[in-house]
């Protein structure tokens, strides 16, 4: 239960040890490439809500996905990279994902060079 008597850090730790034997044996991305789509998939998600939510007749009176920036995952793939990028939900890359340019951080690349 997320009540405010524990700190973040320990309801992290509390999550990985309820869910730790259904990660370990889960599925996982393996590759860079695997990882990128993940990351784009995860991205996405959050501009399928919000566009969904914009499409509601009461909500256009709130705004619009031009109005609405969020932090997206950097797309880098690199495994230890936890970047953000801020932008407007409306200037997303669109579909197709596999041929849409990856969304990247300042200063990274997808051709980094540290092992996959």
């Amino acid at each position: 239960m997320v009540d405010g008597s524990r700190s973040p850090e320990q309801v992290v730790t509390e999550v990985e040890e309820h869910f730790a034997d259904l990660l370990a044996h889960g599925p996982s991305a393996t590759s860079r490439s695997e990882r990128r789509q993940l990351l784009r998939h995860a991205n996405r998600a959050f501009v399928v809500q919000y566009r969904t939510f914009f499409t509601r007749p009461w909500a256009r009176a709130l705004g619009n996905t031009s109005d609405v920036v969020l932090s997206f995952s950097c797309e880098c793939a690199r495994r230890d990279c936890e970047e953000q990028v801020d932008l407007a939900v409306a200037d997303f890359p669109p579909p197709p994902d596999d041929t849409s340019p990856p969304l990247l951080a300042p200063g990274h690349d997808i051709r980094w060079r540290q092992a996959p």
